[in-house]
């Protein structure tokens, strides 16, 4: 296949040079989709809660700034990688840390992933079981009231259950988890950023609704922060804003996959504009969630926003249900 020129440089070292054959046409659409896949799930419906927490000024700051520091993190792997010849996560470990630092890394990939697999599926289940319970009895389980009017949680599966509805949840994903790689789950990437997006919109829509039609003065939430957090919450919630741009998870199996299509250089040309469409989109999508939402329910914002919906209208129901089968889905490219 064309695609490189070994060119000898005036120190007399040879670099790899993109040949015209190898000139990719146009935005790569799927790369830009499983990349924004392993950041754009259930964590977006948290970021409403990290705008109140930090202030709404403040966070939305940190998400600009992590945004561009993402791009340029994956542009400088993106160089190392060509640099060094390499489409692997692991060689470029390994040439960075040694071997230990190789296996470190790979411990902390394991670690990192498994808790966003858990957090997942723990996500799936109680948006699944709250849709079921509200369709079926039409009660909403994410708030409801004592004698009083006082809000109270709802425990509608206790911790047996809880096991056994995950693991029936575990059992209906597990066949999509043998696929070889990130290119034969595209349709999972795809699929997954349009539902959570087509799902953002629909809460902002929920949201905006909420705000046209006013409240009662015992109904209005108070108003958020502009600023707010203590160092401990910054610290915390900077992490969970910055567990937002996990899209480095997906640049190698996503480079590896372009490269075994045409060379290394032509894979790492078509993957910098993905890699900044992908950081962009995601930007936008986190802060209009993330204003959107916190301004709605002000200091009442619960840690995942759709619970701050009415799960006994159609609506929430139906963004609920989206987003609980989609983080299901996603478990199989995480």
């Amino acid at each position: 296949m064309l695609g490189v020129e070994n060119v000898e440089t005036e120190n007399g070292c040879s670099r790899q040079v993109l040949s015209a054959a190898d000139a990719p046409e146009g935005l790569d659409w799927r790369a830009v989709w499983q990349l924004t896949s392993m950041s754009l799930g259930i964590g977006l419906f948290a970021i409403p809660y990290c705008f109140l927490l930090l202030g709404y000024v403040q966070a939305a700051f940190l998400v600009v700034v992590m945004g561009l520091l993402a791009n340029t993190a994956l542009q400088r792997l993106l160089d190392i990688s060509l640099a060094h010849d390499t489409a692997s996560y692991e060689a470029l470990a390994e040439l960075a840390f040694g071997r230990a630092g190789k296996v470190a890394m790979t411990v902390i990939t394991m670690i990192t992933t498994t808790i966003a697999t858990l957090s997942y599926l723990s996500a799936s289940k109680g948006l699944l079981v709250s849709v079921a319970i509200a369709f079926l009895v039409d009660v909403d389980v994410n708030v409801n009231h004592d004698a009083a009017g006082s809000p109270i949680q709802v425990e509608v599966l206790g911790r047996t259950q809880s096991v056994v509805v995950l693991f029936f949840l575990v059992c209906m994903v597990s066949p999509m988890l043998l696929s070889r790689s990130m290119g034969d789950s595209a349709w999972i990437s795809a699929g997954g950023v349009f539902s959570i997006s087509l799902s953002a919109l629909f809460f902002v829509g929920s949201c905006l609704a909420v705000l046209a039609g006013g409240c009662k003065k015992e109904q209005c939430h108070p108003s958020p922060p502009a600023l707010a957090g203590s160092a401990a919450e910054i610290l915390q919630y900077m992490a969970t804003l910055a567990f937002s741009f996990s899209m480095v998870f997906a640049l190698f199996p996503v480079l590896a996959d372009r490269a075994a299509q045409r060379s290394l250089a032509g894979a790492v040309k078509i993957l910098r504009p993905a890699v900044r469409m992908s950081i962009s989109f995601s930007v936008s999508i986190y802060l209009l969630v993330g204003f959107m939402g916190v301004l709605t329910f002000g200091t009442d914002t619960e840690s995942l926003a759709l619970q701050n919906l009415d799960l006994t209208q159609p609506l929430p129901q139906l963004i609920s249900l989206v987003v609980g089968s989609t983080s299901l889905l996603l478990v199989a490219i995480v």
